[in-house]
C-alpha cells in the first residue's frame, strides 16, 4: 500500500518545515518553492489512491503507476531523512559548541567545516529537485486513469467477543452434507472381510470440513449408535505415538508407562476389541501409507460397523489412507453465505439497522463465492461499518473480480475477502506519539479482522500467536515483489522471479556462500536485511561492501553470526533505526563511529559474550530507545547514559566499584529521569553507595522484572530499602544480599509472580510470603535460614489471633504458587508442619489450606532436611525432585513411600556411576588427569563397566594429548589438538555431506579429497604413536612435524572448502534418515510367498526336541533390508499355534542404538509391570527375570544391528529362568549380529519368486480399482513387478507409486 508512505511523507515535510533551523532547511535558493510543490502533490496523489489501490487489481497499468508511485516515495523518504539528520546534527553541533564555551576558538568554525556543510546542503537541494520532478510526472500520469475521489472512513473498531468452543447454532448449510456423512457412518460396512470402513472428507482450507466433521460427530444417533468415539487432531507430522496415546486416554486407558508403539497399539487393539468404535482422525496430511498402516493394524479387531472418518486437502492422502468412501466438500449457496455473513455482521445490532443494511448485506455476501471461511472474514469487516454509505462502498469495489486474472490459481479465491480486509485496514494510527503503543494498536487492529488466531500472552513480555495458513500465503503474495526470503535452496529461483531492483525487505539464510551473491547488489532501495544461518567467515569480509551498497537500510540483523567487528562503513547508514547483534559471540568491540547514527532507536548486543565495552560516544544516540545488553561481557555503562531520555528498555546496569573503568563508568543515580524505562533491568555489583542508589529512583520506573545482585554479600540493609521498585513489579530476583533482613517493601509486592531469593546466606528469617496474593513461582537457593515454619508460610499471626467462639477463620497460605524450589539451605533440619489445622475446621479453630495450586517441587542440597510437611505432599504435586537429601530418600523411598507414590513423576537420583565421573573430569580436568583416569579404569576389574566409545575417545586423547616426550620439540603437541579442531568441524556437516553426495558430484569429489587426507593422517599419527612407544621421538621428531604441517595444511583447504556447498551442522547422533518403529501387527492379506519359510520358523519355536541343556533357544531371521524379515517374524508371532504355545509373548524393536534399559522397559510393559520408578538396568532386569521366571516365553528383538556382545550379555542373564521351550526370535541385516546373538537357527531369508512379487505389487496398486482398468494395465504391470528382483519392499514402495 501507497498510502502509509504518503502519509509518513507529508508527516515528515510538516516536522521537517516547522524546526527553527531556518539557515539549515532553507538550504539553497528555491527548495522552499520545491516543497510546497512536492507537497501539493502528495496530498492532489493522496485524494485518489484509495481508487488506485483497488484498479490495480485488473489493470496491469494502474499497477504500474502504483509502483512507481511507490518507488519514489521510497526515494522521498530517504531524501527527507537525510535533511532531518542532517538538521539534527547540526543542532548536536551546536550544542556541542555551547557545551565548549569555555574554549576561546570554540565559536570559530573551520572552512572546511562550512565548506562540507554547504556541499550537503546542495546535494540534499538537488535530490529534493529530482524527487519533486519525479513525482510532478506521476501527478500528471494519473488524469489518464479517470481515478475518482476516495474519502476514508472513520475506523474505531467496536471489541469482538469470542468463544473458545464451536457453537453449533452458528453453523448453516451442510444439513445435507451432514445426512450424507451420518448414513455412511450408521451404514453397515461396505466389505464382507472388514469391519472397519474409512470415510474421508476431501476440500480446500477454510471449506468446513473439521465443522462437518464436528456435526456428525455429535449427532444423537452416531452417539447411540457407536459405544466409543473418539476424535484425534492429526495435523503434521503424523505422530504414531501421540495418535495411539489421544485414542488411549479418550477409552480412559492410562498411558503413564507407555512410551512405545509396541506397548501402545497392543493396548489400542485390546480396549477397542469386539466394540463398535467411531474415531476421527481431523487434519491429515502424510502422504506415507507406512506410518499409517500400523496405526491401522491396531483398530482391525473393533466390531462390525465400526468407521475411521478423515478430513484432509489432499486427495492423495484419502487414497493413502485406504478410503472406503470419499466425500468432496464443496462451496455453500449464496443462501446458506449470507447466513454467515449476517450471523458475524449484524452481531448486537439493533433491529432497525439490520432492516437497513440487510438488502446491501446480502449482495456482499453473495461475493463470497460460496467459502464459509470469506462469509465469516467479511462479515467481521462489517461489523466496524455503521453507515450506509460505508456498507454500499465495499458493495460496489472492484476487487471482486481478481478471480477473472488468476482462475488457475484456486487457493487464491479465498483471497478475494483478505483484499478487502487488507485496503480496509487503517494506513496510519493516530493518537499516542509512542511508537511501541501505536505498534500495539496496529496489532490489535489486525487481530480484530482475524489476520492472527490463537493469541496468547506468556507474562508481560511474551505474545505469540499463528496466522492461517491462507492468510500466510494471501501476505506473500501481496508483497511478492518488496518482500523477499532467499535460502541455499531458492537463491537462483527467487533473484529470477522477482523484481530485485524493487526488493525493499530481505532475508537471507545462506549456509555455502563464500561472498554476498551479487544479484542481491541491485537492491539499491533496501529497508530491512536479515542475515541468518552465517556460520562461516564469508559474511565478515562481504560487510563493509554490503554497507556501502545499501545505504538507506533502516533494520540490519545479524544476531548469532560469526562477525568478529562491525566496519567503519557502518558509519554510512545514516538511516539506521534498528541494529541487531544478539548472539554474535565472536564480537569483540563496536566502532565509535557508530555513534554518528542519530536515528539508532534500537540496539541488541545481549549474549555478545566477547563484547567487553560500549563505545564511550553512545550518550550521542539521543533517540535510542531499546538498548539490550544482557548475557554480555561489557563491563561498565558509559558516563552520560542519562541523556539518553527516550529510553523505554535498558536490561543491564552494573555498578562501577572503582578501578580503572571508574572515570569512564555510568553512576546509578543516572537512572534517575530515565523514567520510561520499562520490562526487565538487571542491576549488578550493588555495594554502598546510599544516596547514589536512592537517586535511581527505581520506583518511577514500569519494570515488571526487576534483578538486584549485590557485591559479595554486601550488608548494607538501607541500600536494599532505597532500592524500592514499582509495586506492580512481576518478577523479583536478588542475589548475594548480605543483609540479616529482607526489604520491608517486599511485601507490597501484590501483583508480584515469580520471586527469588540467590546466595542470601546471612538471611535467617523469611517474610511471611504466603501472603503475596499472585506468588506462583519461589526459588530459595543458598539462604541462610535454619527453619521453615509457620512465619515463612504467612499464618503465624492467625494462630496467635484470638479466635471466638464458634467461629472459624479461613486462610489460604501461597494461593497461587505452583513451582516452589528449595535448594542449598545446608542448615534446615526442620520444615514445620501444622497437619492439625490443614483442611479441617472445628468450632473454635482456623481451617487453613496451603499451596493449593502447587504441582511442582524440587528439594537439592538440603542434607539436614527430615522431612516434607504433610501439607505439601497433600497438594495436587505433578513432579518431585529430590536430590542431595540423604534423610528425605531414606524416609520417602522407605517407610513414607505411601506419602509421595501418588505423585506421577518422582526423582530420587542415585550416586554417580564410574562412567559418569569419567565424563565428568573429562569435561572438567586437563589431559593428564585424564590419561591416570584412562589407566585406572583401563584395569580389567573396572573396564566392563565403561562403554567402548569412552575408550575409543581415551585412546584417541592419549594420542592427542600425550604429554610431551624427551626430545619433542614445544609446541608439537598443539598440532595434533589443532588437526583435532578441524576434524570436529568437519565432523559435524559430514553426516550431511553423506547423503548430499549421492546428488552432488563436487561434493563427492570434496569427500574423496578428504578421505585422501584422512589416510594420509592416519599414517602420520600411526608414526607418531609408533615412535612415542619406541622413544624414538628426538631422532625422528623433525620428520614427523613436517608430516603433521603438511596434512595440517591439506586439511585446512578442505575445511575451506566446506562452506561452499551449504552444508548444515549435525550432531554425531543426528540421522535424517527416519527409522521405522515395527510392532507385532501384520495385515496377513497382504504377505505373499512366504509360506514355506513361515512354517520352518514356526515349527522350530514350537520344536521340543534342542532343550536338553537349555531353557531357551535363539532363531535368527538373517536377510537384506526390506527382504521381509520382519513380516515374517510378525506372522509366526501372530499364529495361532505360537499364541497357544508360548504363556507370553513380547515383541521389541530394537534398531539402532542398542538401549539395553529401553528394551527393558517395554517388556516389561508387556508384562504389564510399572516402570515409572525404574531408570537402570540394575533396578530392571531383577524384575524383568521375576516376571518371567518358570514360565515359556518367545522374545522377539526385530532389527538388530549392535556387534558387541557386551549390550546382549547385559540381558541375556536375566532370560535364564524362563521354562524349556522359551525362544528368542531376532531378526537382523548382518550374519555377525547372529553370532554375536548365540544363534542355535538361523534362516538366511532369500528373495521371493517373480509371482510373488507380481501378487504384492498388484494389491497395492489396484487397491480400489476398477475391473476395466486391471485389465487395461495387466501387460505393463507385469513388466514393473517384475522389476522388483524378489524384493517384497520394491514391489510395496512400486505398488503405492502406480
Amino acid at each position: 500500500m501507497a498510502e502509509p508512505l504518503i502519509s509518513l511523507l507529508l508527516e515528515q515535510l510538516t516536522m521537517v518545515l516547522s524546526r527553527k533551523v531556518q539557515k539549515e532547511v532553507n538550504l539553497v535558493v528555491g527548495v522552499k518553492k520545491q516543497v510546497n510543490k512536492l507537497k501539493s502533490n502528495l496530498i492532489d496523489i493522496q485524494s485518489v489512491l484509495e481508487d488506485a489501490e483497488r484498479k490495480q487489481v485488473k489493470d496491469k497499468a494502474v499497477r504500474v503507476w502504483l509502483n512507481k508511485l511507490k518507488d519514489v516515495c521510497y526515494d522521498m523518504d530517504d531524501v527527507l531523512d537525510e535533511w532531518s539528520t542532517a538538521i539534527l546534527t547540526w543542532e548536536m553541533d551546536e550544542e556541542n559548541t555551547r557545551s565548549l564555551k569555555k574554549m576561546r576558538c570554540s565559536f570559530m568554525r573551520s572552512p572546511c567545516f562550512c565548506l562540507n556543510q554547504g556541499v550537503r546542503r546542495r546535494d540534499i537541494a538537488l535530490k529534493i529537485k529530482a524527487v519533486t520532478e519525479k513525482l510532478d510526472e506521476i501527478a500528471k500520469e494519473k488524469v489518464m486513469y479517470g481515478f475518482e475521489l476516495y474519502e476514508a472512513a472513520d475506523h474505531e473498531l467496536p471489541r469482538l467477543t469470542s468463544t473458545s468452543h464451536v457453537d453449533d447454532s452458528s453453523v448453516w448449510g451442510r444439513d445435507d452434507e451432514k445426512k450424507s456423512v451420518v448414513s455412511m457412518l450408521l451404514a453397515e460396512n461396505s466389505q464382507e472381510a472388514r469391519n472397519v470402513d474409512v470415510i474421508s472428507l476431501v476440500g480446500l482450507g477454510g471449506i468446513g470440513k473439521t465443522t462437518l466433521a464436528q456435526l456428525a460427530f455429535k449427532d444423537a444417533e452416531v452417539t447411540a449408535h457407536f459405544e466409543k468415539k473418539i476424535w484425534v487432531c492429526v495435523s503434521e507430522p503424523f505422530d504414531e505415538v501421540r495418535i495411539a496415546k489421544l485414542i488411549l486416554n479418550q477409552l480412559e486407558v492410562s498411558t503413564s508407562n507407555l512410551d512405545d508403539l509396541q506397548s501402545l497399539l497392543p493396548k489400542v487393539s485390546q480396549s477397542i476389541n469386539g466394540i463398535r468404535v467411531l474415531l476421527v482422525l481431523d487434519d491429515v496430511w502424510t502422504e506415507d501409507d507406512r506410518q499409517w498402516e500400523q496405526l491401522k493394524l491396531s483398530l482391525t479387531g473393533c466390531a462390525r460397523g465400526s468407521k475411521i472418518l478423515v478430513t484432509t486437502r489432499n486427495g492423495a492422502v484419502a487414497v493413502t489412507m485406504g478410503t472406503d468412501h470419499l466425500i468432496d466438500i464443496g462451496p455453500l449457496s449464496d443462501d446458506v453465505c449470507r447466513s454467515i455473513f449476517n450471523h458475524v455482521a449484524f452481531k448486537k445490532r439493533s433491529k432497525d439497522e439490520r432492516e437497513r443494511l440487510t438488502d446491501i448485506g446480502n449482495q456482499i455476501a453473495d461475493k463470497c463465492k460460496g467459502l464459509p471461511l470469506a462469509a465469516k472474514v467479511l462479515g467481521g469487516l462489517m461489523q466496524s461499518k455503521r453507515t450506509r454509505e460505508e456498507w454500499e462502498a465495499v458493495l460496489s469495489s472492484e476487487l471482486w473480480r481478481l478471480d477473472e486474472v488468476d482462475q488457475d490459481q484456486v487457493e487464491k479465491k479465498l483471497f478475494l475477502p483478505l483484499l478487502l480486509s487488507y485496503y480496509d485496514l487503517p494506513s496510519v494510527v493516530t493518537g499516542s506519539r509512542d511508537m511501541e503503543v501505536d505498534g500495539e494498536h496496529y496489532f490489535q487492529v489486525l487481530a480484530a479482522r482475524s489476520f492472527f488466531l490463537d493469541i496468547k500472552k506468556y507474562g508481560r513480555e511474551d505474545t505469540r500467536f499463528k496466522m492461517h495458513d491462507i492468510v500466510h500465503d494471501f501476505a506473500q503474495y501481496m508483497e511478492e515483489n518488496e518482500c523477499l526470503t532467499v535460502d541455499d535452496n531458492n537463491l537462483g529461483e527467487a533473484t529470477i522471479e522477482t523484481s530485485i531492483e524493487r526488493v525493499r525487505h530481505l532475508s537471507m539464510m545462506l549456509s555455502r556462500e563464500s561472498s554476498f551473491p551479487s544479484s542481491i547488489h541491485r537492491s539499491k532501495g533496501l529497508r530491512s536485511l536479515f542475515i541468518g544461518n552465517t556460520s562461516g567467515s564469508w559474511l565478515g569480509d562481504a560487510l563493509p561492501d554490503v554497507m556501502k551498497q545499501f545505504t538507506c537500510i533502516r533494520s540490519l540483523n545479524l544476531s548469532e553470526s560469526s562477525i568478529k567487528e562491525i566496519p567503519k562503513e557502518i558509519g554510512k547508514l545514516i538511516h539506521l533505526r534498528h541494529l541487531n547483534l544478539e548472539g554474535c559471540r565472536q564480537l569483540e568491540s563496536l566502532p565509535e563511529i557508530m555513534c554518528d547514527l542519530c536515528n539508532l532507536q534500537s540496539l541488541d548486543v545481549s549474549r555478545c559474550t566477547f563484547l567487553n565495552e560500549l563505545p564511550r560516544a553512545i550518550v550521542k544516540l539521543i533517540k535510542l530507545r531499546h538498548l539490550c545488553i544482557y548475557d554480555s561481557c561489557v563491563a561498565f555503562i558509559p558516563k552520560g547514559i542519562e541523556r539518553l531520555t527516550c529510553l523505554r528498555t535498558l536490561d543491564w546496569f552494573l555498578v562501577c566499584g572503582g578501578g580503572e573503568n571508574e572515570s569512564k563508568a555510568a553512576n546509578i543515580r543516572e537512572l534517575r529521569n530515565l523514567n520510561h524505562i520499562g520490562g526487565s533491568l538487571v542491576i549488578r555489583n550493588l555495594q554502598g553507595g546510599i544516596k547514589d542508589a536512592e537517586g535511581a529512583n527505581l520506583k518511577n520506573k514500569h519494570l515488571l522484572c526487576l534483578e538486584l545482585h549485590f557485591c559479595v554479600n554486601h550488608e548494607d540493609f538501607i541500600l536494599i530499602e532505597v532500592l524500592q521498585p514499582t509495586s506492580h513489579l512481576e518478577r523479583l530476583s536478588i542475589n548475594g544480599y548480605g543483609g540479616t533482613i529482607l526489604p520491608n517493601w517486599m511485601m507490597a509486592l501484590t501483583r508480584l509472580q515469580e520471586l527469588q531469593l540467590r546466595y542470601c546466606q546471612n538471611v535467617e528469617v523469611l517474610p511471611p510470603l504466603g501472603r503475596l496474593p499472585n506468588l506462583e513461582s519461589l526459588v530459595l537457593f543458598r539462604v541462610g535460614v535454619r527453619r521453615l515454619d509457620g512465619g515463612f508460610v504467612g499464618i503465624e499471626e492467625v494462630e496467635n489471633a484470638n479466635i471466638n467462639e464458634g467461629e472459624i477463620a479461613r486462610v489460604t497460605a501461597f494461593p497461587k504458587l505452583k513451582t516452589l524450589q528449595i535448594w542449598g539451605l545446608h542448615e534446615v533440619e526442620e520444615w514445620d508442619g501444622i497437619e492439625r489445622r490443614v483442611g479441617e475446621e472445628d468450632s473454635t479453630t482456623t481451617s487453613i489450606l496451603i499451596m493449593p495450586q502447587l504441582c511442582d517441587l524440587s528439594i537439592k542440597e538440603c542434607p539436614l532436611l527430615r522431612a516434607i510437611p504433610d501439607y505439601v505432599l497433600a497438594a495436587p504435586l505433578q513432579k518431585l525432585h529430590v536430590e542431595g537429601c540423604p534423610n528425605l530418600r531414606e524416609r520417602y523411598m522407605g517407610e513414607d513411600w505411601h506419602k509421595i507414590s501418588h505423585i506421577p513423576s518422582i526423582y530420587f537420583p542415585r550416586g554417580q556411576t564410574p562412567l559418569e565421573t569419567l565424563c565428568f573430569v573429562m569435561t572438567r580436568s586437563g589431559p593428564r588427569r585424564v590419561l591416570r583416569l584412562a589407566q585406572d579404569f583401563s584395569h580389567p576389574t573396572r573396564l566392563s563397566r565403561v562403554s567402548f566409545n569412552v575408550k575409543c575417545f581415551l585412546c584417541l586423547t592419549s594420542l592427542f594429548w600425550y604429554p610431551t616426550p624427551i626430545g619433542a620439540r614445544r609446541g608439537e603437541p598443539s598440532s595434533g589438538c589443532e588437526e583435532t579442531s578441524r576434524q570436529t568441524n568437519i565432523q559435524f556437516v559430514l553426516e550431511d555431506a553423506e547423503r548430499k553426495q549421492v546428488k552432488d558430484k563436487a561434493i563427492r569429489g570434496w569427500l574423496d579429497k578428504l578421505k585422501d587426507v584422512c589416510y594420509d593422517m592416519d599414517d602420520v599419527l600411526d608414526e607418531w604413536s609408533t615412535a612415542i612407544l619406541t622413544w624414538e621421538m628426538g631422532v625422528r621428531c623433525r620428520d614427523i612435524t613436517l608430516k603433521i604441517k603438511a596434512v595440517s595444511e591439506k586439511l585446512d583447504e578442505i575445511s575451506k572448502e566446506k562452506g561452499m556447498y551449504g552444508f548444515e551442522l549435525y550432531k554425531v547422533a543426528d540421522h535424517d534418515l527416519s527409522r521405522l518403529t515395527s510392532t507385532s501387527l501384520v495385515d496377513e492379506s497382504s504377505v505373499c510367498g512366504q509360506d514355506d519359510e513361515k512354517k520352518i520358523i514356526i515349527s522350530m519355536l514350537l520344536d521340543e526336541s534342542s532343550q536338553e541343556a537349555r531353557d531357551r533357544d535363539v532363531i535368527s531371521l538373517v536377510g537384506l533390508g526390506g527382504i521381509g524379515k520382519t513380516t515374517l517374524a510378525q506372522l509366526a508371532f501372530n499364529d495361532a499355534k505360537v499364541t497357544a504355545h508360548f504363556e507370553k509373548k513380547m515383541w521389541v524393536c530394537v534398531s539402532e542404538p542398542f538401549d539395553g534399559v529401553r528394551i527393558a522397559k517395554v517388556i516389561l510393559e508387556q508384562l504389564e509391570v510399572s516402570t515409572s520408578n525404574l531408570d537402570d538396568l540394575q533396578s530392571l532386569l531383577p524384575k524383568f527375570s521375576q516376571f518371567i521366571n518358570g514360565i515359556k516365553v518367545l522374545v522377539v528383538l526385530d532389527d538388530v544391528w549392535t556387534e558387541d556382545h557386551r549390550h546382549w550379555e547385559q540381558l541375556k542373564p536375566s532370560l535364564a529362568g524362563c521354562a524349556r521351550g522359551s525362544r528368542i526370535l531376532v531378526t537382523t541385516r548382518k550374519g555377525a549380529v547372529a553370532a554375536m546373538m548365540g544363534t542355535d537357527h538361523q534362516i538366511d531369508i532369500e528373495t521371493l519368486s517373480d509371482d510373488a512379487c507380481w501378487s504384492i505389487f498388484n494389491h497395492v496398486a489396484f487397491h480400489k480399482r476398477s475391473k476395466d482398468e486391471r485389465e487395461r494395465l495387466t501387460d505393463i504391470r507385469n513388466k514393473i513387478a517384475n522389476k522388483c528382483k524378489g524384493l517384497p519392499l520394491v514391489a510395496k514402495v512400486l505398488g503405492g507409486l502406480m
